[in-house]
């Protein structure tokens, strides 16, 4: 039988409404979803919320802003905006000790909260390399031409984000200015997240960059692998697996 599941909303500064979903009790993990994806999508579907719930702990899922359940805000998006939210539930659920773990734009945002609100646990960055963090761009200009644009052959990465852009209900505005208000991390501020760190990621996944490269640049990091590239590894069971592994050997 699955764990329970508990949707609930708080209003975040600027007064928009966001959703978190939660999962089973015990040592609480906060998983941010990634782009274009929500907490269900990526967490509670594949069914690594229930994996991690029956391992014994709390799985604390926020959707992200112009996400999922949550609402967004016109105009453009501050830098730390994402950060923000998540550092406002942390403190709302009153947490102590706890883990930050994401997938793709959730890695990257857990490596700035790092920075910008305290220091949790431990961390998992899964389908995230090195240029992922250090060069916000990486991906930008593809992900607009996916949104913006309709001219792409039927088989490209362009039309494959397009999809699954249109599948996930985003607004297209609200996804132009979360792009625009990403910010890199610098390859020195990377090296001094001395966070016990989960690298995780796709055998064939080079999305976001290295994640060998990732791993080697954090002093106190692990890697393991899963089946797939960055689209399927999310939806990899041996993915929650391995978080719970990692967690209970730290």
């Amino acid at each position: 039988m699955a764990a329970s599941l508990k949707t609930a909303y708080f209003t975040a500064d600027d007064g928009v409404k966001l959703a978190w979903h939660e999962m089973g009790d015990g040592f609480p993990i906060v998983l941010l979803h990634g782009l274009f994806s929500s907490a269900a999508t990526n967490w509670i579907k594949p069914g690594h919320a229930d994996f991690l719930a029956k391992s014994g702990f709390r799985v604390i899922m926020p959707d992200l802003r112009g996400h999922g359940e949550s609402g967004y805000q016109t105009g453009a998006w501050p830098k730390t905006i994402l950060t923000q939210d998540c550092r406002q539930l942390v403190e709302q659920l009153g947490l102590k000790n706890w883990v930050l773990g994401g997938y793709s734009l959730g890695a990257r945002i857990s490596a700035h909260f790092y920075w910008e609100n305290g220091h949790p646990e431990m961390l998992v960055l899964a389908g995230m390399g090195l240029e992922g963090l250090t060069n916000s761009y990486l991906n930008l200009d593809l992900f607009r031409r996916a949104i913006e644009q309709d001219d792409f052959p039927q088989v490209s990465v362009e039309r494959f984000i397009q999809g699954f852009f249109r599948q996930s209900g985003c607004n297209k505005e609200a996804m132009i200015a979360l792009l625009e208000s990403q910010s890199p991390l610098s390859p020195d501020q990377v090296s001094q997240i001395s966070a016990k760190t989960l690298v995780l990621s796709g055998k064939q996944d080079q999305f976001n960059g290295s994640p060998l490269k990732l791993k080697d640049m954090l002093p106190n990091a692990a890697i393991a692998w899963v089946k797939g590239d960055h689209m399927s590894a999310v939806g990899q069971r041996s993915l929650a697996v391995d978080i719970v592994d990692f967690m209970k050997k730290s």
